[in-house]
């Protein structure tokens, strides 16, 4: 039996939002005893974006071959060089914390939901955070290991965009901005405007605090990476659970980001998404701004993960897999019939979406 898609992620992001940020703390996961690989405390893990062993190839490395249907693009490392320069490999080893409470209900997250509820969760300061992330960076530099990414993963990191836009505050208060690089996500629902409001949510909460949209995107070390979970209407109600006509306004959230200037580099499932209705959504990406297509990467959605199991057992829902190689073929036809190259051809570092 499937669950009804019936969230509504504007109330529900609201909602949240009082619960994430309260006297100046941040409700972040507690990550003790949890079961994720390389988890270092009880608020960081170790995430390592360019893994060849794990099909996670950065394809921004020159010398680095990339098969688009046997590996995922995972760039971080080169994206990073491309903005504060060295080697790519000062940016290949992420700290990642992860903030405690999501809108969403997507069938294949890797997060159990005693975190995603809010449930078992720790409260700091921006400042905490960042101060947490150098002394790991400090101890880490004792062993060879170069730690110069903050990631702020989820959950639903932008439910707090004040909080990432203080870490980038304070790194730049201790001087470290040229170093020290902090990568996000977002569910993209932040970013929806409610019915009448000329400002999204996101600019509604940074109004608040005084700041804007466009102060977070002047951090030269800062980059977000937006999840579109979905290809349809259909597909995306499937697997979040949210109302299916928010779709359309999630797509075109993207112009927010591209209108501020932030600095995106999109996802989109390769397997959990069907490549029908692919033209529809090219389509209207493009209308958006030219060349946001080539900043797509097509991820591979790995679901061996106890929190995906239980999940759909308990709620007896049923998660679709799909083949990755038609979405990825179309999607390639579809860049070379726009711009005369396949998928992955042109590293996402060199697409400027400002031309």
């Amino acid at each position: 039996m499937q669950t009804a898609s019936c969230l509504d992620p504007i109330s529900s992001a609201k909602a949240l939002r009082k619960r994430i940020r309260r006297d100046g703390r941040f409700l972040f996961a507690d990550l003790t005893g949890e079961y994720m690989p390389d988890v270092i405390s009880n608020t960081f893990r170790i995430f390592t974006p360019h893994k060849p062993e794990k099909n996670r190839i950065d394809n921004g490395i020159n010398s680095v071959q990339f098969d688009m249907y046997k590996q995922t693009v995972f760039d971080y490392p080169s994206i990073i060089q491309a903005k504060l320069g060295g080697q790519w490999s000062k940016y290949n080893r992420l700290i990642s914390a992860q903030v405690g409470l999501c809108n969403y209900h997507c069938w294949y997250c890797y997060v159990p939901e005693d975190i995603l509820r809010g449930k078992r969760v720790q409260s700091l300061t921006a400042e905490q955070l960042v101060e947490d992330f150098l002394q790991t960076r400090a101890k880490d530099r004792t062993r060879g290991l170069e730690s110069n990414v903050l990631r702020i993963s989820g959950g639903e990191p932008f439910l707090a965009p004040d909080l990432v836009l203080q870490c980038l505050e304070y790194i730049e208060r201790v001087g470290l901005q040229e170093e020290v690089f902090v990568w996000s996500e977002t569910n993209l629902s932040p970013f929806l405007k409610e019915a009448g409001d000329q400002s999204t949510l996101v600019e509604t909460w940074l109004e608040e605090q005084g700041k804007t949209l466009e102060d977070l995107a002047s951090f030269n070390n800062f980059a977000l990476h937006p999840c579109l979970h979905g290809t349809t209407f259909l597909d995306f109600a499937q697997t979040t659970l949210v109302r299916a006509e928010f779709f359309d306004r999630l797509v075109s959230a993207f112009g927010t980001l591209v209108d501020c200037r932030v600095d995106i580099y999109p996802t989109l499932s390769s397997n959990t998404s069907p490549s029908e209705g692919l033209e529809y959504l090219f389509s209207k990406l493009k209308t958006i701004s030219k060349k946001l297509p080539l900043r797509f990467a097509l991820i591979e959605d790995d679901f061996n993960y106890p929190p995906v199991d239980e999940r759909l057992s308990r709620e007896r829902r049923q998660g679709t897999i799909y083949g990755r190689k038609l979405l990825i073929t179309k999607w390639s036809r579809l860049l070379e019939e726009s711009y005369g190259c396949k998928y992955a051809e042109i590293p996402r570092k060199r697409v400027d979406l400002r031309m």
